[in-house]
């Protein structure tokens, strides 16, 4: 019988840890230091991949070459606002490339982001890939 307790134990261990995390506040969130959301968007909008502590699913839209919205959905902190939330992007580029990035919404469900990306020699605008990964502060 203690054995078969012992299983269930960590039955239930295995299963709690395979859940998605709870919501919290910005702040606890902030003191691990750890991506909440971070994905790679094609020049397309296709999402090439996508991760981060509470984030569920990635969209991005290209609403001009050069010029992305891209929204994480997920479970994020019930305190959240455009405020606390702290965003890196990068263009993947062959020489120059750099982006701008806006979070427009940020919400427990959902934290959008409009990117664009040129050339920093020229200002070109390139249509690049980008990288991008959120953390939130306090």
């Amino acid at each position: 019988m203690k054995a078969f307790a012992i299983s269930i134990l960590f039955a239930c261990a295995v299963i709690a840890g395979a859940l998605p995390a709870a919501a919290s506040t910005v702040a606890s969130v902030a003191k691990k230091g750890t991506p909440v959301g971070y994905a790679k968007v094609n020049a397309d909008g296709t999402i090439v991949t996508f991760g981060g502590r509470g984030t569920a699913s990635v969209t991005a839209s290209v609403n001009a070459p050069g010029y992305h919205t891209v929204k994480f959905m997920g479970k994020y902190p019930s305190d959240i606002d455009v405020s606390k939330v702290v965003v890196q992007t990068t263009a993947e580029a062959a020489s120059y490339g750099v982006t701008n990035d806006t979070v427009t919404a940020a919400s427990p469900t959902e934290i959008d982001i409009d990117v664009s990306d040129w050339e920093s020699d020229n200002t070109i605008v390139t249509g690049s890939n980008v990288f991008i990964t959120i953390y939130l502060g306090r």
